[in-house]
Formats: structure tokens, C-alpha cells, sequence
């Protein structure tokens, strides 16, 4: 998938409608990939605030917290900036208390392992 692809993908998954979970897990992979250009993980990070519930944010902030690290600010920052803008917005929306066990949430393993 070129970038150009992945611009039209972010933008077209913003504009599905608010709630959709299979376009925000899409949006929260390409944020993600490393092979994503910085104008379109501002475009998913637009498109992540636009279409989030509040039900779906504490997934996101658990997903994204580990880009807001000190080697991504370092190493790509375009990335480290956008995850901070998705994980404020949902600060700024959520509970307190649910915030701060989304923080502290794990992923959970794959397989059983």
C-alpha cells in the first residue's frame, strides 16, 4: 500500500461514522506502522478524534500510550506528537479513574502466552 492509498484509507475511515470499532482499530494500526509518512498519521490521528466514543478511548490510550516514550520522541517524533493528541483528547473526555486504568492496562497477550 503506497502513502497516497494510506491518506485516502485514514480519510475515508474518519469520515464512517462515529463508533465504528473495525475503522478506529484500523486507524490505531496505521498510527502504529512505521511505514506511514507524517502528513497521514495527522491525517488518522484527525480522523481517530473525529469518530472515538468514549466507551472506545480507554482501548486507544492502552493501545498508544507505549508511542509516548522517550526513544520515539527521540527517534519520530511526528508519531510521539500525533499518539499525544489522540491520548489528550481522550484524557480530556474520560473519567479520571478510567483514564488512569487505561494507562496502566496491558495489552493483552496473544495466545495465551
Amino acid at each position: 500500500m503506497d502513502d497516497q492509498t494510506r491518506r485516502q484509507a485514514a480519510e475515508s475511515l474518519g469520515q464512517i461514522g462515529s463508533a465504528n470499532q473495525k475503522a478506529i482499530a484500523v486507524l490505531v494500526e496505521l498510527i502504529g506502522n512505521s511505514q506511514v509518512d507524517d502528513y497521514t498519521r495527522r491525517q488518522v490521528a484527525s480522523s481517530l478524534g473525529k469518530i472515538m466514543l468514549e466507551k472506545q478511548m480507554p482501548s486507544v490510550v492502552t493501545l498508544l500510550k507505549d508511542y509516548l516514550s522517550p526513544e520515539t520522541y527521540k527517534n519520530d517524533f511526528e508519531r510521539f506528537d500525533n499518539c499525544y493528541k489522540v491520548i489528550w483528547k481522550c484524557a480530556q473526555s474520560m473519567p479520571y479513574p478510567a483514564f488512569y486504568q487505561a494507562w496502566h492496562q496491558q495489552e493483552k497477550v496473544k495466545n495465551g502466552e
